[in-house]
Formats: C-alpha cells, sequence, structure tokens
C-alpha cells in the first residue's frame, strides 16, 4: 500500500475533525485523532461509530506540570490572573460519536493546558464517565 493513499485517508478523517472543531465554535483545533484501527494497512475512518453507547460526561485530569509551560496558556486568558489548567468535564453527551469526542477532546486540552498530549488515542469507560486518553 502506498504512503500516499495512507496520508489520503489521515487527512480526510482531520479535515472532518478540523471542520466538526470550527463548526462547534472553537477557534483553534489541537486534538490530533488518532483512535482509528488499520486494516489492509490504511487507517479505517471510524469517526461515526459510537465506542460506547448511553449517556456520559466526559472527562480528563489536569496535571500541573502543564501549568506555565512554554507553549503559553491556550484558555481564556481575560478571566484568569495566571494561566493555569484545571480538570475537564463535558455537558452530558448521549452515544457520542468518535468525532464528537474528538470535539470534546480539543475542549479537554484546553481546559487542562496539556499542549503536549494532543493525540486522541481512546476513552475509557469508568461508570457513568468517559475518560480521554492522550498520547504525544
Amino acid at each position: 500500500m502506498s504512503d500516499d493513499a495512507y496520508d489520503d485517508m489521515l487527512t480526510e478523517m482531520y479535515n472532518e475533525v478540523d471542520a466538526a472543531i470550527e463548526a462547534s465554535g472553537q477557534k483553534r483545533n489541537h486534538v490530533i485523532y488518532s483512535a482509528y484501527d488499520v486494516i489492509d494497512d490504511l487507517p479505517v475512518n471510524n469517526l461515526h461509530e459510537i465506542p460506547y453507547r448511553g449517556t456520559f460526561t466526559v472527562v480528563a485530569e489536569h496535571d500541573d506540570f502543564w501549568d506555565g509551560m512554554g507553549s503559553g496558556w491556550v484558555g481564556d486568558t481575560e478571566s484568569m490572573s495566571e494561566p493555569r489548567g484545571r480538570n475537564y468535564e463535558s455537558v452530558v453527551v448521549t452515544d457520542p460519536t468518535w468525532l464528537a469526542l474528538s470535539v470534546l477532546a480539543n475542549q479537554a486540552i484546553i481546559a487542562t493546558n496539556d499542549l503536549h498530549h494532543v493525540y486522541l488515542e481512546c476513552v475509557v469507560k469508568k461508570g457513568n464517565k468517559l475518560e480521554l486518553s492522550f498520547g504525544s
């Protein structure tokens, strides 16, 4: 399989995520979608699949390590005296697709201020919460 075909599939998914984030009113996309399988050496576009059925909040933990990093604060600087991240918890969602989770993951990256771990790799179901898992 050619590298071009692989790159074309990734570009298609990335463009879809970018459009959804823009449509949600977020100003910038930080998340890189990587929660897909590879079959026959090609990534599978699973953005419209639902990883877990039910009603959940989507969460991501803040780590103080990322506060004050050189990349700068990506949140709302006007409402804060110092740049600091926070834990993220979404509004309640029902049957979220990977695309919807990508939009929420972008919000989580902004909230936690962790611009190093931006690859959305999976979600882990813990009761009525879906915990975002990021890699770098």
